[in-house]
């Protein structure tokens, strides 16, 4: 009985999307000719062929992002063992790698460690996929900071969270990320979390801020919302990516039309 309900639901939210919800370019796109879908198809395409590597740009935010563990051994970061784990994910065909999200243990990492880690890793990645890193704090100057550091060690996106613990207002979550854009010249992804942070940016919010700053090109969405998931889809301007933040969710946010995930269980 609760399996028949399940395939309902989903029947019922397929109708739905279909009806009230805009198709994302990237779908259209792969329907018409054909292609699989994500960067990892397309890098072992140009692998093959020879070809370069793809101009970053927001199109590459599809499919799986895998947010990669930080692996410790003696009281420090275990640098073989990470690149191991880089290894592992480019072979099999993760579409971008996430360094010092929440998963990658990015609030126990000192200054330097930090340093350390993204020049070893990014340098190991070798622009063969896309490379987010996080840097959002509850504090503007250090997320400034971390974010154009991120920059110049060669990462293609910034994973910034709405700021923790302080719960601001929504008024003050737009002021927060219109600021550090403003400030900062790397592509932003917001990350709306609302078990860490203590407060949901509604969709509201979120879409005031993708049409009013244009260095902010997707969302992490992690709220366990589906409708607001659905309402950021149907209202958030043209190009702008949303990335579920939530494994066990992921195909009802997929049929919202969500491009892709930015994914803890990709790490096995």
């Amino acid at each position: 009985m609760k399996r028949g309900k399940i395939w309902l639901f989903l029947a019922a939210a397929k109708q739905f999307v279909l009806t009230n919800l805009p198709i994302p370019h990237i779908m259209v796109s792969n329907m018409k000719n054909g292609s699989e879908p994500g960067l990892a198809s397309r890098a072992r395409h140009l692998e093959k062929s020879g070809g370069a590597p793809k101009q970053r740009s927001k199109d590459m935010l599809q499919g799986s992002y895998v947010a990669l563990v930080t692996p410790f051994k003696n009281g420090g970061i275990d640098y073989s063992a990470l690149e191991k784990l880089i290894e592992f994910q480019i072979e099999n065909g993760t579409d971008g790698i996430v360094l010092l999200g929440t998963t990658g243990e990015s609030a126990a990492i000192a200054s330097d460690e930090r340093e350390a880690l993204l020049r070893f890793a990014i340098r190991r990645i070798n622009n063969r996929v896309p490379v987010v890193v996080g840097t959002g704090t509850n504090n503007l100057s250090h997320t400034i900071s971390m974010t154009k550091n991120a920059r110049e060690l060669g990462a293609d996106y910034a994973l910034i969270l709405v700021p923790y613990y302080i719960k601001p207002t929504q008024q003050g979550i737009f002021e927060f990320f219109r600021e550090v854009e403003s400030r900062t010249d790397i592509p932003i992804i917001m990350y709306n979390i609302l078990g860490r942070a203590g407060v949901n940016m509604t969709a509201a919010t979120t879409v005031r801020i993708a049409k009013a700053c244009k260095r902010v090109v997707a969302i992490k969405e992690a709220s366990n919302m589906i409708v607001q998931a659905a309402e950021i889809v149907r209202d958030a301007p043209e190009g702008f990516v949303c990335m579920s933040g939530e494994d066990g969710i992921n195909m009802p946010l997929m049929a919202c039309g969500f491009k892709g995930t930015i994914s803890v269980t990709g790490n096995i």
